[in-house]
């Protein structure tokens, strides 16, 4: 057993190599595919199209040949983020969106990419149209419970580490189970945390002798406690972030578990680096 933090990353990457990334976590799998653009055939033909919903698809399409069918589709989609000007209509999509309706590639030459979406900011109003629509990948490492708390408020872009298929016991993770630690732990010992340590121990121990003994990851992760850690990535757009943090972070319907509020946090921090200003700040006063 081994104690972690809990922590979270911006991920900025290539679509195709974002792809790859968020599958390869879910499985703890680190071998890179030899052809990227087959193996993304491959899963996207097996059924595994939720990991392209990581990838993000730009387009600045000038409003004089935005149709009022395609203008519906971008206002009533879930899947699609959308702002217009007087000059131009600005879309941010999904990557299983993007294969899965086809007149999206006739869109071609309207393709952008964030820089690109920024440039056509020229006042206040552009400038908060267009960062809404901005779609931005975090991984988080945290506690599975904290995960479900997360998941449960987000619109389900999600990749997760599977304790199905991760064998813990394995090299690739030192051999050991991975406890995040939780937000009452403090350096000192007490009789508290010896006991919740010695709980802990006693659980992974447990799980490792199961696995020796010829069980499945998938039936032994049953005494995994619910601080292992685990790791996720999200990609939403920013007015999704908004949505996740008034409820984790900033507390709009109640409380958030201190758990939820420390990676909730440590997720605004990490999407304020992706602003010049305080985009969510500390406050919940600030923002409303």
């Amino acid at each position: 057993m081994e104690l972690v933090k809990p922590y979270a990353k911006l991920w900025n990457l290539p679509n195709d190599e974002l792809t790859v990334k968020c599958a390869q976590l879910c499985y703890a799998s680190e071998k890179p595919p030899k052809d990227i653009n087959a193996w993304l055939e491959e899963k996207w033909n097996n059924g595994h199209k939720s990991i392209f919903r990581h990838a993000t698809y730009y387009y600045a399409i000038p409003i004089i040949v935005c149709t009022e069918k395609m203008r519906d589709y971008f206002k009533i989609s879930p899947y699609v983020g959308y702002y217009e000007n007087n000059e131009w209509v600005f879309v941010s999509i999904n990557g299983q969106t993007y294969r899965e309706v086809p007149w999206f590639h006739h869109l071609f030459k309207y393709s952008t990419s964030e820089f690109g979406l920024l440039g056509f900011i020229n006042n206040e109003e552009d400038r908060e149209g267009i960062n809404k629509i901005l779609r931005k990948t975090v991984l988080v490492q945290t506690q599975i419970s904290t995960s479900r708390e997360l998941n449960r408020t987000s619109p389900n872009n999600i990749c997760e580490q599977s304790t199905r298929y991760c064998n813990f016991t394995q090299d690739k993770f030192d051999g050991k189970v991975k406890i995040c630690e939780p937000w009452w732990f403090k350096d000192e010992e007490n009789a508290i945390q010896n006991h919740y340590l010695r709980a802990c121990d006693i659980s992974t121990n447990v799980y490792r002798e199961l696995i020796n003994f010829g069980m499945k990851p998938q039936d032994a992760r049953g005494v995994l406690p619910l601080d292992t850690a685990t790791k996720v990535v999200y990609t939403y757009r920013i007015e999704e972030w908004k949505h996740i943090l008034n409820l984790r972070y900033y507390g709009e319907t109640g409380k958030p578990h201190p758990n939820a509020k420390i990676s909730a946090n440590q997720i605004r921090e990490v999407l304020n680096t992706c602003f010049d200003y305080e985009y969510f700040p500390e406050s919940y006063d600030q923002i409303f």
